[in-house]
């Protein structure tokens, strides 16, 4: 049997159909990498049985209770919990206040889907609480930062790498071929200044610039 596996391939192997609690053990931190948890974000892995620890499902089983169809059934008929009305993705690991219940809000069936611009603006101000600083100046830029994020690791998991050497390059040859334009001679002027645009490019570039016309 593989020993590194998904976090889904992991949930199914402890009888559960959803991932959902062991992500919740990650998030709380009591799933980390000083125990079972392996890799990194975007690329997190199980391993079912480290050298000197008891295998994955045992200790899963332990702290969330094992599970199974009598367990199933049983739960069914279960009383119901103070917090049987939210996602099951939101819920506290322990059965314990939920964290969005205390820090900010849970919408309900009744309440409207939010719109694009509605769901990054609360996108925006949580990762901004979250960090404690502001990493992008409207929500609008923080989903294209996800999409950058996003890209740039599907390239680097494909081979790509940075070289800035060739990236300064690249983009000094293909503004230059946009010129005349306010918003690349902005970025030509910027690298000037900077001191990243190539020697060899420099005079192209003070030309394509004193082209412009004045604004």
């Amino acid at each position: 049997m593989e020993t590194l596996v998904t976090l889904r391939e992991a949930a199914l192997l402890s009888g559960r159909r959803s991932p959902s609690s062991i992500y919740r053990l990650k998030d709380d931190r009591i799933l980390s990498s000083g125990n079972y948890l392996r890799g990194r974000p975007g690329k997190w892995r199980i391993e079912l049985q480290p050298e000197g620890q008891r295998p994955f499902v045992e200790w899963l089983n332990t702290v969330l209770g094992a599970q199974g169809p009598l367990l199933e059934s049983e739960q069914r008929h279960r009383e119901p919990g103070p917090w049987d009305h939210i996602p099951e993705a939101l819920r506290s690991c322990d059965g314990s206040e939920p964290f969005w219940v205390r820090f900010g809000t849970i919408a309900g069936p009744e309440d409207p889907a939010l719109s694009d611009d509605e769901l990054w603006e609360h996108v925006h101000k949580i990762v901004i609480g979250m960090m404690g600083t502001q990493i992008c100046e409207s929500p609008l830029q923080l989903a294209d930062l996800f999409s950058f994020i996003a890209d740039a690791l599907d390239d680097v998991e494909a081979g790509a790498r940075w070289n800035q050497a060739n990236w300064d390059r690249a983009t000094v040859e293909t503004t230059l071929v946009d010129m005349p334009c306010p918003l690349c001679a902005r970025t030509l002027r910027r690298m000037l200044e900077s001191g990243t645009v190539p020697a060899d490019l420099a005079p192209a570039v003070e030309e394509a610039l004193a082209a412009m016309p004045e604004e």
